[in-house]
């Protein structure tokens, strides 16, 4: 046999060797998808059986009055039996067929077991429905003592709900008694009913044993085996399909290989030979991985420019007849690999992951060749690979956010729920997959807002909202709801996905808020209320006092002597103060409570005009008030801001000393935020002792007799720059200068500052 008939036999069993892989491939894809069918109709008999399980419970509980419900479970679980003959023959696995009949004959037994419950749900919802009238007709025929009637009236109602306590001596009780009655008299409806009880207990017996039987049916080993002798199946035919369309890939490789082989060695067409050649070798070298073809002695025969793209510490070694070994060894005297290099040298591994210290990761493939020689394929898939860590970081902080996330296809139908939607509605995921948000609804948000809803997600923009909801027990709860639309590439809808807040608590709370507020409101009036009557019906009795005390001094003045006319002096005075008392207290009520909307002031105005309200007194006492910077404007009421100062300054001549002329400074300086003012004067000063107590309504450091007043402007003071915003304080630092220091901040800036009393 020539070369020329040697390269056409290879070329033949390459050819065979490739189409051999190709239908074997086909054919491995085919038994994918039919296992894949398998799977999802295992999936929907599993799901018949779950709703087999809750109708179960149902029936056994005495809540359901009809059984139709009963009888299209049993359809569905029976219709989900025969729809998985089909893809079991198509399988064609002995091992799965023997596992599905196994959990099909517990199906069965499980449905013959809800057959006898439900013949013996319904035998005793009669009995229940039968013995208190019967107990009723027996105590007003025989007429039992009073005590035996209560008692056979309360085990008469016991046994209405025996079917969920299992209280079971009240049945035995209820007996006991009936047979003293029927002792006592003779009435058929006592034996009767007798009769009934022991019904009732026999089939309660029948109940327990058939619910016991169906606990222990086993279904679920049943199925968790067949599922993993499936997984086991799948994951095989996967691993085949991954080593069969690697196979392939090599087997196109050598055909192409031993093709341009073949016509070099003939030495025909030698234009087309070198066309091929370069085509081929244009082939390799445009690959995306990086290619390296060893001889049967370990010695590299080719390989493309992606090698040392891939592996620079290859550069200048990767020669053809360069050793495979002393490339490994290379490798890892760079340490250019994370992982040992012991997986490079196995030649019995089809594939493996190495990861790069830079962090770069690659796919190797192996493959022997007939002549002993192999084939090495590398693949970058870092980014593929970060990409899945990407995904899976989506998925974990969807799955792990405190906020309720599902997605639904375009008609609504539930696709996917996190935790936390599950934790919130107290639904399972199961038990949404495929419904309709619809099983939210509370009934108690209008219809206009869910179809305002639908047309805005529809119409591709997003929804946002608040909806009452309704969970799985039946309470309500509030949810703050951002709908989006999901496009694909073409722009089309092809799912929607909300996410969602539990608003209720902050809804309770703003409900509380609105209490409060109705409350202050209602106090505000009480309030208006009660300064009217300080301000007529208190002082009014006051008037009166003072006008008769003086009327008496001027009438019979004459007849008094000195004594009694002090008597009257002290009178007046005494409703005198008690006026101005009730004056100030009047005007500390009403501070911050009837407030217009702030508006910018200028300081420098108030001040102005507080001292224009202060002349007289400042004449009086020759005092000197002289401002070190230009004031502020800030935002604030006009008149208690005059009313802040004009106290502040009028305290400052009040307590001055006696020795020296008035000396007042006012001063202001921005700092964190806020405008910083101060009054200083040296006027007789304050004890650090009094720092906070002076700002204490009605309190007073001096007798009354030394300096007149209520002992009430600084406490208004305070309550003004409270309203503001601000604090005020005296100034207690060590200072060799004699007075007080008083200072007080306000906000900075002309920005919209609503009163501290309106953010309530």
């Amino acid at each position: 046999m020539n070369g020329r008939h040697v390269a056409a036999v290879v070329l033949l069993v390459l050819g065979v060797g490739a189409g051999a892989n190709g239908l074997a491939l086909s054919r491995l894809r085919g038994q994918l998808e039919r296992e894949h069918g398998l799977d999802m109709a295992m999936t929907r008999l599993a799901d018949a059986e779950t709703g087999l399980d809750a109708d179960m419970l149902r029936v056994s509980s005495l809540q359901m009055q009809e059984y139709d419900g009963v009888v299209r479970t049993t359809h569905r679980l029976e219709a989900a039996r025969r729809g998985l003959q089909e893809p079991l023959r198509a399988v064609g696995d002995a091992g799965l067929e023997r596992a599905a009949q196994a959990y099909g004959d517990v199906l069965t037994v499980k449905m013959g077991l809800m057959e006898a419950l439900k013949s013996t749900c319904a035998v005793l919802r009669n009995q229940i429905a039968y013995v208190p009238f019967a107990v009723e007709r027996i105590i007003a025929r025989d007429h039992p003592p009073p005590g035996m009637a209560r008692r056979l009236s309360a085990l008469a109602s016991q046994m209405l709900v025996y079917h969920i306590t299992g209280a079971a001596p009240a049945g035995v009780r209820l007996l006991a008694l009936l047979e003293a009655v029927q002792t006592g008299a003779a009435g058929s409806e006592v034996a009767a009913l007798t009769g009934q009880v022991r019904v009732y207990a026999r089939q309660r017996a029948e109940l327990e044993r058939l619910m016991q039987a169906y606990d222990q049916s086993g279904s679920g080993p049943r199925l968790e085996q067949w599922r993993r002798l499936f997984a086991a199946r799948h994951e095989r035919t996967e691993t085949r399909i991954m080593w069969v369309g690697t196979s392939l890939t090599l087997f196109c490789i050598a055909l192409l290989a031993a093709l341009g082989a073949s016509m070099l060695q003939q030495g025909r067409a030698r234009a087309a030979a070198q066309a091929a050649t370069r085509h081929l070798t244009d082939a390799v070298e445009t690959m995306q991985g990086a290619l390296a073809l060893y001889d049967h002695d370990r010695r590299l025969v080719l390989c493309n420019r992606q090698c040392l793209t891939f592996f620079p510490p290859l550069a200048g070694h990767m020669r053809p007849g360069a050793l495979f070994d002393d490339l490994v060894r290379e490798l890892d005297r760079s340490a250019f690999l994370k992982e040992p290099v012991e997986q490079l040298t196995a030649l019995n591994k089809p594939s493996w992951v190495q990861h790069t210290a830079d962090g770069r990761s690659y796919l190797f493939s192996h493959a022997r060749l007939a002549d002993g020689g192999f084939l090495r394929l590398a693949t970058d898939i870092t980014e593929q690979k970060k990409a899945e860590a990407e995904l899976l970081r989506l998925f974990t902080a969807v799955e792990q956010s405190p906020a309720a996330i599902l997605i639904t296809d375009v008609s609504g139908a539930i696709q996917y729920v996190n935790p936390w939607f599950c934790r919130v509605s107290g639904y399972e995921a199961g038990e949404v997959m495929g419904q309709s948000p619809r099983i939210l609804k509370s009934g108690l948000v209008a219809d206009a807002v869910y179809g305002e809803l639908w047309r805005t997600i529809s119409g591709g923009a997003v929804w946002t909202g608040e909806l009452c909801n309704r969970r799985k027990n039946g309470e309500l709860y509030w949810e703050a709801v951002s709908i989006s639309p999901v496009r694909n590439d073409q722009g089309e809808i092809i799912s929607y996905v909300g996410v969602k807040s539990d608003i209720t608590e902050q809804k309770r709370q703003a409900d509380r808020q609105r209490q409060v507020v109705l409350e202050l409101e209602r106090s505000n009036a009480e309030l208006e209320q009660f300064a009217y009557v300080v301000s007529h019906d208190l002082r009014e009795p006051l008037r009166m006092v003072s006008s008769y005390v003086s009327l008496l001094a001027r009438r019979y003045g004459e007849r008094l002597d000195a004594e009694a006319m002090e008597f009257i002096a002290f009178a007046k005075d005494g409703a005198r103060r008690m006026d101005k008392l009730i004056l100030d207290l009047l005007d500390y009520s009403r501070i911050g409570r009837v407030s217009q909307p702030f508006e910018p002031v200028a300081m420098d105005e108030v001040l102005r005009e507080a001292l224009l309200n202060l002349d007289a007194v400042i004449d009086l006492a020759g005092a000197r008030v002289q401002v070190e910077k230009d004031l502020p404007a800030v935002m604030g009421s006009r008149s208690e801001l005059v009313r802040l100062l004009q106290n502040l300054l009028g305290n400052a001549i009040k307590y001055r000393a006696p020795d020296r002329r008035p000396e007042i400074a006012v001063s202001a300086w921005e700092a964190d935020g806020q405008w910083y003012f101060e009054v200083r004067d040296n006027g007789i000063g304050i004890a650090a002792d009094y720092a906070e107590r002076v700002f204490g309504i009605f309190q007073r450091l001096h007798a009354r007799d030394e300096y007149e007043g209520t002992g009430i402007g600084l406490a208004v003071c305070r309550k003004i720059v409270h309203h503001h915003g601000g604090r005020i304080w005296l100034e207690t630092s060590p200072s060799a200068a004699p007075g007080c220091r008083f200072r007080f901040t306000l906000p900075a800036g002309l920005q919209d500052v609503a009163p501290a009393a309106e953010k309530v």
